[in-house]
């Protein structure tokens, strides 16, 4: 499994998310995309109540895996995507609810659930699962994947076999934790200014707490953000988000 993942960590606002996406469609062989924030995200947002379980200090009942965060919401989660689970009679519908997410709420709520060891086991748990998942085949993968290998109907036989080429999975710890073993690992950085600017470009006000997200990042004691042990470092500061994909798709043909 190690071989098909790609893993790129980096401080918020780095690009992180956006690479990963835009690599799906540069890699050839396929790639699917996994944001581990998202993940995060789904979990502050399915807490709710996240300062009683702070003061708890354990899990609420119901809540072992993230798998039943995700059925107690009737989510579907999908790489880079959330939808609401909206089948019925068998035929699957795209419900994406993924803007739900990345609201001020949402922002503040996942960076405390990212502190936590107890969160940060549940998430790394969920995506070694996931990609076993997705290896094998998941007819919920996005239609651009299923459109890219000739596929248009979101209900895809499950005798066909469908297998993206390479992994690609964003975050924070996934190098240096999650998956210390990836054939080819990528650290995503650019200057606070930068960052700033990208991230209040995608929402008003994003970014101005990206200085105190890098030190908690970086201070924490379960999984800080670290540049991972041979991870090809790429400053993206003065570079458009294309020259940071073709600069990472050179480096995975050459090793």
């Amino acid at each position: 499994m190690n071989n098909k993942i790609i893993t790129i960590d980096g401080p918020a606002g780095s690009g992180k998310t956006t690479v990963g996406k835009m690599l799906e469609t540069s890699l050839e062989g396929g790639c699917a995309c996994i944001s581990s924030g998202l993940v995060y995200r789904m979990l502050a947002d399915g807490f709710k109540d996240w300062d009683r379980f702070q003061s708890v200090g354990k899990l609420p009942p119901g809540f072992r895996t993230v798998h039943q965060i995700m059925k107690l919401n009737n989510w579907k989660f999908h790489g880079t995507e959330v939808a609401y689970d909206n089948t019925k009679m068998g035929e699957y519908q795209w419900d994406s609810i993924t803007e739900s997410f990345y609201g001020e709420k949402v922002d503040k709520a996942s960076s405390k659930v990212a502190k936590n060891p107890v969160c940060r086991r549940l998430v790394s748990m969920f995506l070694k699962r996931y990609i076993k998942k997705i290896t094998r085949f998941d007819p919920g993968w996005p239609e651009k994947y299923m459109q890219g290998h000739g596929y248009t109907d979101r209900l895809i036989p499950e005798w066909q076999d469908v297998y993206p080429e390479y992994i690609v999975v964003e975050g924070r710890d996934i190098g240096s934790v999650v998956f210390p073993d990836a054939k080819w690992k990528i650290y995503l950085d650019a200057s606070l200014q930068a960052r700033v600017g990208r991230r209040n470009k995608e929402r008003a006000g994003a970014g101005d707490g990206i200085s105190a997200r890098d030190r908690e990042d970086m201070e924490r004691e379960a999984s800080p953000l670290i540049v991972p042990r041979g991870a090809f470092v790429i400053d993206s500061t003065s570079m458009g988000l294309e020259d940071v994909v073709e600069k990472i798709v050179n480096y995975v043909k050459k090793s």
